[in-house]
């Protein structure tokens, strides 16, 4: 939950930039551009402790155990294959007698 209300937040400070900057008289692609800009700025001035928390429900899902996957029989094979290929002597090319 901590992750959506910060997104939100910052999306909604992206566009309360965006809206005071077309009252200055910003237009196109410089505006979005220039509120985005602002956007992020308040966002990190403001949002500490929004982004505190969304940072510490990342950490959250980065420290569960990931459920144990099967290996993957594709990538077995291929390694195989090029183990066994890499084991090969490399040979010298024939040279032609008749020359």
């Amino acid at each position: 939950m901590s992750l959506l209300v910060y997104t939100l937040l910052r999306m909604l400070l992206v566009v309360a930039a965006g809206g005071l900057l077309y009252l200055a008289g910003l237009r196109g692609l410089l505006l979005v551009a220039v509120a985005v800009l602002v956007g992020a700025l308040l966002s990190f001035l403001l949002l500490k402790p929004h982004r505190d928390r969304a940072v510490a429900t990342l950490q959250e899902f980065a420290e569960r155990d990931p459920a144990p996957s099967a290996p993957d029989t594709d990538s077995l094979a291929e390694d195989d294959a090029l183990d066994s290929h890499s084991a090969e002597p490399e040979r010298e090319p024939e040279r032609d007698a008749e020359r």
